[in-house]
C-alpha cells in the first residue's frame, strides 16, 4: 500500500506498465485484423470458386437454350399458322350451319389476299337469299357480307335464284391463310 519508492522509479514502473499493455492491445488488435482478413479473403475464395461454377453451367447450358429458343420460336410460327386456320375452320363451320336447307352452296372460295370468303349457290327465292345474308351477318368473325349478284333463273324444277355473296372476315379475326 505503501510505495516508499521515489518518485521516479514510480513513475518508470507506471510507464512500463502502460507500455505493455499498449503492445498487448496493438498485438490483439493486429491479430483481429489478421483473422478478419483472412476470413474475407475465405469468403471472397468461396464466392469466386461459387461464380466460376456458375459461369460454367450457364456455359453448358447454352447450346441448350438455344435450342429450346428456336424450337419456342418454331412452336409460336407453327401455332399463328394454325391459329389462321382454325379461324377458317370456324368460319365454314358457322357458314355451313347457318346454310337452310332451301339454299344450295355449289362453291366456298377462300381469297386469301382480301381475308374474305365467296360462296356461290342458289336459293328458292331472292327472299330466302336475304334472308341467309342476315344469318351470315350474325356470325362471329364477319364484318359483313356483301351480295355480289343475284339472278332469277328457270330450271326443270323450278326458279331457282342463283347468288353470289363476299364475307369479309372481321379485322380482329385476322387473315385467312
Amino acid at each position: 500500500m505503501l510505495d516508499l519508492s521515489p518518485a521516479e522509479v514510480r513513475s518508470d514502473v507506471r510507464h512500463r506498465e502502460q507500455v505493455r499493455q499498449l503492445a498487448t492491445v496493438g498485438v490483439l488488435l493486429a491479430a483481429v485484423l489478421l483473422a478478419g482478413s483472412g476470413w474475407l479473403s475465405l469468403r471472397l475464395a468461396r464466392h469466386q470458386r461459387l461464380a466460376a461454377r456458375l459461369t460454367q453451367a450457364l456455359a453448358q447450358a447454352e447450346p441448350a437454350a438455344a435450342v429450346v429458343r428456336e424450337r419456342l420460336r418454331t412452336a409460336a410460327l407453327v401455332e399463328s399458322l394454325m391459329e389462321d386456320r382454325w379461324r377458317l375452320l370456324a368460319a365454314l363451320s358457322g357458314i355451313f350451319q347457318q346454310t337452310p336447307p332451301s339454299v344450295a352452296l355449289d362453291a366456298v372460295t377462300v381469297e386469301r389476299s382480301r381475308a374474305s370468303i365467296v360462296l356461290r349457290g342458289d336459293a328458292d327465292s331472292t327472299q330466302a337469299v336475304l334472308e341467309y345474308i342476315k344469318q351470315l351477318e350474325g356470325l362471329e368473325g364477319v364484318r359483313g357480307v356483301e351480295l355480289k349478284y343475284s339472278t332469277r333463273r328457270t330450271t326443270p324444277s323450278g326458279e331457282r335464284t342463283a347468288f353470289e355473296l363476299l364475307l369479309h372476315q372481321a379485322p380482329e379475326a385476322g387473315k385467312i391463310s
